[in-house]
């Protein structure tokens, strides 16, 4: 099954779904795509992308005096997402900054938050995005990759039921894209309990030994996400590109 079936797939199982458009679908795979470890040896499974609007898609950005542009998709590796010097135009541009807090924890061990002021708002925005930049490059480096279990933004629907049901269908391109995968990934961290639970068996199988981590928006009591950051240091050192033969 590749990307365009499974999509297809997807919209016959009629659940009456507000969806992506198969064009942001495909640009959110071109992204995670560019940032593909040669050799991945770390995978970091979340759920989805967040969902884009078709207004904000048709936006184009470009990152001055680099290669990286695109489409805007509300996704991590996206490197508008969240920085509204490069796409002005685009209304409640938050971004994701959980996730480059994840990306950036992938590879620094972090004491407080202020550790992570180099790819925050606290640090000017040609700084930040290039700082964003140089972190993409050196995780694409160390095979640490980020994919998410379905093809299409599922974080706004309400129904569980109906997110379980997308993530078990696009597990039939998902799944079989991370077996190909050669050489094998040497670890999985799961992102999101919703996740965990609805492919634990198909997850096993690709790791038994996975490490299962909540979602960083996830309400939680104090110390909050941040005593699940030393883990990913931890993990992605112990099997990260350098730390094995």
């Amino acid at each position: 099954m590749n990307l365009g079936e499974c999509y297809d797939g997807l919209k016959k199982l009629r659940l009456d779904l507000d969806i992506d458009s198969l064009e942001i679908v495909e640009e959110v795979a071109r992204l995670r795509g560019l940032w593909k470890p040669e050799k991945v040896r770390v995978v970091l499974l979340a759920e989805s992308h967040a969902y884009t609007r078709q207004e904000d898609f048709v936006t184009f950005w470009r990152v001055r005096d680099t290669i990286y542009e695109g489409r805007y998709v509300r996704f991590v590796y996206c490197l508008a997402n969240g920085e509204k010097e490069l796409v002005p135009s685009v209304h409640q541009n938050k971004g994701t900054s959980q996730f480059w807090k994840i990306f950036y924890s992938c590879l620094h061990r972090v004491s407080n938050n202020r550790d992570f002021k180099p790819i925050l708002h606290s640090t000017p925005p040609d700084p930040r995005i290039a700082n964003k930049i140089n972190l993409l490059s050196s995780l694409k480096e160390a095979g640490i990759w980020l994919t998410d279990a379905s093809i299409v933004g599922i974080n706004h629907l309400k129904d569980v039921r109906k997110r379980k049901e997308i993530l078990r269908y696009c597990w039939q391109f998902t799944g079989p894209m991370l077996e190909s995968l050669d050489p094998e990934p040497k670890h999985v961290i799961v992102i999101g309990k919703l996740v965990e639970k609805t492919l634990k068996r198909e997850i096993v199988s690709l790791d038994p030994h996975y490490t299962p981590l909540p979602q960083p928006q996830a309400h939680l009591p104090a110390p909050g996400y941040f005593q699940f950051y030393k883990t990913y240091y931890e993990t992605c050192s112990r099997f990260r590109n350098g730390t094995l033969p």
